[in-house]
């Protein structure tokens, strides 16, 4: 492991562990040509460095395309009290990669005045794709959970981000008994920001999280941006971006939103969608997610969910 990034590791107290730092860099790999059924180049990492407790994987033959999938690992099964996670991620031009899980993120129980914290910065070259695609966080009773992400593209990068929580170890009867779970994000084109999302999870003084989502055990978002998602947002237009008739049926069981992200920023011509989501089962959120993003595990070679549900 390299002793620089070692080196800038922190310890935030004696009883922590320390910060989980993580490098890695994608490049266009000049001894193959680039594959006409995806329009993608084959890929080669250019860097790769890790401490502990966090660990990243590539493995070699995870993907049926030249798709790089990557696996950020955390020893112990999940994330402790005081545990920071801190990645940086690099795709270059016309490269492809999807960054998931080996399984949900667990987030431990929290003492008062403990959190937990995870950071990720993406960088994203000329026609670059990532998806961002990792299983749900779970957060156990008491926890304190925290997470920010930055995405820095251009133009002609894609991007498919999904963000998401269930109420906790419903198995063990822990439904919304977390303490406190904040994720955010930050979409830059071209150096100027286009989207800035953010949700808090909490207890408030009026209401608790089991009230307020009593039928709910997920949660989440899913961001798709760039001109290679261009005909899978017009066909999640289609599908659910139209408005129920007056006296039309609903789900109660699950609930889907459709927002359009089709505007100019800073002189940019932005196109892409959010989709907002809750889903009265895990196992639910699974199915439709994988229904909506089927189109493009052929460029992923696979689905990251595939049994795992």
């Amino acid at each position: 492991m390299p002793s620089n990034l070692s080196e800038r590791n922190e310890v935030l107290s004696s009883e922590q562990r320390p910060v989980g730092k993580g490098i890695i860099s994608l490049i266009p790999d000049q001894r193959q040509l680039q594959q006409p059924s995806t329009g993608f180049k084959s890929s080669a990492i250019d860097v790769i460095e890790y401490t502990y407790p966090l660990k990243l994987m590539v493995p070699r033959f995870a993907s049926s395309t030249q798709c790089k999938w990557i696996y950020p690992i955390s020893f112990g099964g999940g994330l402790v009290e005081g545990d920071c996670i801190d990645v940086s991620l690099s795709v270059g031009d016309e490269c492809v990669a999807v960054y998931t899980t080996q399984a949900s993120t667990k987030v431990y129980h929290c003492n008062e005045g403990k959190q937990t914290k995870q950071k990720t910065k993406c960088c994203l070259g000329n026609g670059a794709f990532l998806a961002m695609l990792p299983d749900p966080v779970v957060p156990f009773k008491n926890a304190d959970f925290s997470q920010s992400q930055n995405f820095e593209m251009s133009s002609s990068s894609n991007l498919v981000l999904l963000d998401w929580v269930t109420a906790g170890r419903v198995a063990r009867k822990e439904v919304w008994d977390f303490n406190r779970v904040a994720s955010s994000y930050l979409i830059e084109i071209d150096g100027k920001a286009v989207l800035r999302d953010g949700t808090q999870l909490r207890d408030s003084p009026s209401i608790s999280l089991k009230d307020a989502l009593p039928r709910y055990m997920i949660i989440g978002s899913l961001v798709l941006i760039g001109p290679q998602l261009e005909s899978l947002v017009a066909s999640l237009e289609r599908d659910h971006g139209q408005p129920k008739p007056i006296h039309g049926t609903y789900d109660s069981d699950e609930m889907l939103s459709f927002s359009p992200l089709h505007f100019t920023s800073h002189g940019l011509n932005v196109t892409g969608c959010l989709l907002r989501f809750c889903f009265s089962s895990v196992g639910s959120a699974y199915t439709e997610i994988s229904g909506v993003l089927k189109p493009i595990f052929p460029i992923l070679g696979g689905n990251p969910f595939e049994n795992k549900f």
